[in-house]
């Protein structure tokens, strides 16, 4: 096949062939070659690729977006009218979980960190089934899981929810030893204190990566300073001293505040995240609006964090912290220094609240003036887009994107959205 709107043949090969599993190659543009192994008709699916001939030399910038010579987004104009394309609702949970190592005679618990080995193990055993799908996290000492099949718009897919998360667990606990559990607490009490994980490392505050004086860098990236206030009751000290000292930065006091050097106290926490399908763009806005309400009310409900580095703090979810952990704006940014290298002020970390509705419907309740690119919003606009969208979308290209793969940097934007996701979450 040599075209996009020929891929709807494969079902069809796979159905007269009566088979359910097929592997396919694809050609991108006579350069990147990808294998594909794929459930039929509706997935999922695997990529992966053979042969990659590009380097990041040919990654192309304007400003700070990821947009080069391409157009910002591709629109497909047949995406809502082929009978290929249609979609079910459907909703997948994927829970993260850390691996604990506990000590009934030391009355101690560390983290474990073999995730690495534990997800081998999983992957080997369930190769031909159908079982969850095991993938890793952020941290050394944390695994994912993903349902087997997604759960769908139907109300007896209620009821199969928690039974799958009871299955995940039991499948997990299955490849850990005695003494080990999976712990799905949202932020363990006690990351970087002490000896806090097994095996053992040492501390490399020398190293230009993670710089960092609190985590070895076999555990966690780069560094990160996040601080939240200590829990004031009537055994507080009133001045609090978090002093830190480390071989790479002079000595620091963060009064009456928990002082948290690195990425990993955000990003090496876990939680429960929900991804929702729906049938149309207009059905998926409308419900990304009522989520702005929702979930900060779920966030207090399931709040679960108030010990952090081993401190009772003053705030209880992993929120605040996880904000703080991804906030790399400069000083410029910031508006600590006057505009001169950076484009915008900027209110928020990448990682924070929303900042419009998105719903041409709730357009009255966009009452805040908020920070976009205005060339994206042009080409937005100028492709279709109603202003509520088209703000949203150029509101993400005022940042450069944390992270970019050399091999996707030429695809085809109809078929892959790894360029935008890639803008959607970092």
């Amino acid at each position: 096949m040599d075209k996009k709107d020929q891929l709807f043949v494969v079902n069809e090969i796979c159905e007269m062939k009566n088979c359910n599993k097929c592997i396919f190659f694809e050609a991108k543009k006579r350069k990147d070659l990808y294998m594909w192994i794929a459930n039929a008709p509706r997935g999922p699916s695997v990529k992966f690729l053979v042969e990659n001939v590009h380097t990041m030399l040919e990654l192309k910038m304007t400003g700070n977006c990821l947009k080069g010579s391409r157009p910002l987004l591709s629109f497909d104009k047949t995406f809502d009218s082929e009978p290929h394309w249609t979609l079910m609702k459907e909703l997948f949970t994927q829970i993260e979980y850390m691996i604990v190592k506990i000590d009934d005679e030391e009355k101690t618990t560390k983290l474990c960190l073999k995730a690495k080995d534990v997800l081998e193990t999983l992957n080997k055993r369930n190769i031909g089934n159908r079982t969850p799908i095991w993938t890793p996290e952020f941290g050394a000492y944390m695994v994912e899981s993903i349902p087997e099949r997604p759960y769908s718009d139907l109300l007896y897919s209620i009821s199969e929810v928690e039974l799958s998360m009871k299955e995940r667990r039991k499948e997990l606990t299955s490849v850990l030893e005695e003494d080990e559990i999976p712990f799905t607490l949202p932020a363990y009490p006690r990351l970087g204190v002490g000896y806090f994980a097994v095996p053992s490392t040492e501390l490399n505050p020398n190293n230009v990566t993670s710089a960092c004086g609190i985590f070895p860098d076999d555990v966690m990236g780069n560094t990160k300073n996040n601080e939240v206030a200590i829990y004031q009751d009537i055994k507080t000290k009133s001045a609090f001293p978090a002093v830190i000292k480390t071989k790479c930065k002079m000595e620091q006091s963060y009064d009456n505040s928990i002082y948290m050097e690195g990425l990993v106290f955000g990003a090496g926490c876990c939680g429960l995240q929900t991804t929702f399908q729906m049938d149309n763009l207009d059905e998926a806005r409308f419900l990304y609006d009522q989520l702005v309400n929702i979930c900060p009310i779920m966030l207090a409900l399931s709040a679960a964090s108030p010990v952090h580095r081993g401190y009772l703090s003053d705030i209880d979810t992993r929120w605040p912290v996880l904000s703080q952990s991804f906030d790399d704006r400069t000083d410029e940014e910031k508006g600590q220094k006057p505009l001169k290298n950076d484009r915008f002020r900027i209110q928020k970390s990448r990682w924070s609240s929303v900042e419009t509705y998105i719903c041409p419907e709730h357009s009255q309740y966009n009452n805040t003036d908020i920070v976009y690119d205005k060339d994206s919003y042009e080409e937005l606009k100028n492709e279709g887009l109603d202003e509520a969208l088209s703000k949203h979308i150029a509101y993400l290209f005022i940042r450069d994107p944390l992270f970019l793969c050399s091999e996707t940097l030429d695809q085809d934007e109809i078929l892959d959205i790894q360029h935008l996701e890639v803008s959607l979450n970092t």
